[in-house]
């Protein structure tokens, strides 16, 4: 089967690696313009959403050319349309909302609380999980790590 439709794959994996090339060269046209956001309006940024608008101005060699695009990683569009303070704010809330589950998880160790632990272990995946997608997504990861910050919470101020 693989012979016979060889030329078929070779077809299809030339035209998936022209489009992967594309894609890297965007990512790194779309990084590259929000750090130069960042410089330009370093305390305030550009503005909540506002990174697709002001990219017009900013990214110079987009293959992809997207009309509204987004940074593809969250903590540069955070730097882009919030500035320097609100990039510390989030990245404090991130480690407190980290801390927060090494609490709940040392609190459900002492009360030897399996579920708990388990639930706790969950927490702290995703949170992984998320930090990490967050380099290259933007928007679909924001809004799990607000929740996931809201669940470290109660995990950790919770009581029976």
């Amino acid at each position: 089967a693989f012979t016979l439709w060889r030329p078929l794959i070779d077809e299809r994996l030339a035209a998936k690696s022209v489009v992967a090339q594309a894609n890297v060269e965007s990512r790194q046209a779309y990084w590259s313009a929000a750090l130069r956001m960042a410089a330009d309006h370093p305390v305030l940024g550009v503005g909540p959403g506002r990174f697709g608008i002001e990219s017009r101005e900013y990214i110079l060699n987009d293959p992809i050319n997207i009309t509204n695009p987004v940074a593809h990683n969250a903590y540069l569009e955070v730097l882009a349309e919030g500035g320097l303070p609100t990039l510390i704010a989030f990245v404090a809330f991130l480690a407190g909302s980290w801390r927060l589950t090494v609490r709940a998880r040392n609190r459900m160790r002492a009360r030897e609380d399996a579920d708990g632990l388990r639930l706790v272990a969950a927490v702290q995946a995703a949170l992984v999980a998320s930090v990490v997608a967050a380099n290259f997504l933007s928007v679909q990861v924001t809004v799990p790590m607000w929740l996931l910050g809201g669940i470290a919470a109660v995990l950790a101020f919770e009581r029976r």
